[in-house]
Order: structure tokens, then C-alpha cells, then sequence
């Protein structure tokens, strides 16, 4: 029988076990796929994750890029926890809002067979 203080190792943080360089892992190479930060402007806080691009319709395509992204005003669960969000292109018909998959959101108005933008002053949206 071992004594306590004979081979059993002390508990470390992870930051101390990578640091010491015990641990590798190459998933760190990988962090550019992850952003985050404040708003100046505002001081809300978000984040966004770029998950693996996948191509439908049997790899013939369009290739879409998804993106998992987080906002204190997001305030429903869509399945990835409170605030985190599925970034696509969607139309909220009670709001008449166009949310692009790049975050940004657009007020629509329905006209005759189209809809028109009129806050859009580049050409984001076609």
C-alpha cells in the first residue's frame, strides 16, 4: 500500500497542467473559429462559434456556412442553451424582420409580389 504523498499526483488547473506543457492538444490551433467580445457602444457581451461548412444536396452544393452565435438579448432557447442562436437566414412574419445569417437584422415591408428594405443601404440584401 502507497502512502498519500507517494505517486499520486497533485490536482492541477487546467491552465497550470497546459502551461507546464503535461497536456498537448492541437484543438487550441483551432481558436480562430471562435470570436467574442463587448460592444463599446453598447457593453452587451457576444460570441460566435463557426461550425464545419457543409455542402447539400449530395455534395453538389450550395455549401453553407453555419455559425452558432450568443446575445444577452436573445431570450429563448433554440435548443443550443439560453441566448445561442443557429446562425441563418430566417423571416419572423410577426416582427417582419429579415435576420441574415451574418446576425444582421432588417425590417421588410411586403410589397405587391417582393418586399423592400428600406433601411439597407448596402447592397446585403438582393
Amino acid at each position: 500500500m502507497l502512502a498519500p504523498s507517494e505517486h499520486i499526483p497533485a490536482i492541477q488547473s487546467a491552465a497550470s497542467l497546459l502551461s507546464t506543457g503535461d497536456v498537448y492538444s492541437g484543438a487550441y490551433n483551432f481558436m480562430s473559429s471562435v470570436s467574442a467580445g463587448v460592444d463599446p457602444r453598447t457593453g452587451s457581451f457576444s460570441a460566435s462559434i463557426s461550425l464545419p461548412t457543409g455542402a447539400a444536396n449530395d455534395l453538389r452544393g450550395p455549401i453553407s456556412q453555419l455559425r452558432l452565435g450568443y446575445s444577452p438579448l436573445m431570450t429563448e432557447d433554440q435548443g443550443f442553451g439560453l441566448g445561442w442562436m443557429l446562425g441563418t437566414t430566417s423571416w419572423d412574419g410577426a416582427s417582419q424582420q429579415l435576420q441574415l445569417n451574418s446576425g444582421e437584422r432588417f425590417r421588410g415591408e411586403i410589397v405587391g409580389q417582393g418586399m423592400r428594405f428600406p433601411d439597407v443601404r448596402l447592397p446585403v440584401v438582393t
